[in-house]
């Protein structure tokens, strides 16, 4: 799939867009949750990391697994940000994994926000 610089900034507009009309969920899967378990990661500063990605950040985007779903085309981002752990002193860093579904242009949802299992490649830096 080729996706371009432009395809990414306007993906990006529409997203935040989505995000500031609270036009939008965050998915509730074991990996999200942990985070929010282990950090100490409110909803504001979750939308906050959402409105402060850039293109830069953009790693790749992918038709949906599901088969039901296969027409829908999933972006995927990878942020770095200082969270403070919940059971801790110190902010640490954590790279985060980051995946849209955008749902035309009327909701999103965050399917992933999660620390990276893996190193992540990213098209635009």
């Amino acid at each position: 799939m080729v996706i371009s610089k432009e395809d990414v900034e306007i993906y990006l507009c529409e997203v935040k867009r989505l995000i500031l009309e609270d036009r939008y969920i965050v998915a509730h899967r074991e990996k999200n949750e942990l985070l929010v378990y282990e950090y100490v990661l409110t909803e504001h500063m979750m939308k906050e990391i959402l409105l402060d990605l850039n293109v830069e950040d953009f790693s790749q985007a992918v038709n949906n697994k599901k088969e039901e779903y296969k027409e829908e085309v999933l972006f995927i981002f990878g942020k770095e940000v200082r969270l403070v752990p919940r059971f801790g002193v110190d902010e640490d860093t954590v790279e985060l994994y980051i995946k849209f579904n955008k749902l035309d242009k009327h909701f999103l949802i965050v399917v992933s926000i999660h620390k990276q299992e893996y190193p992540m490649e990213y098209m635009f830096k």
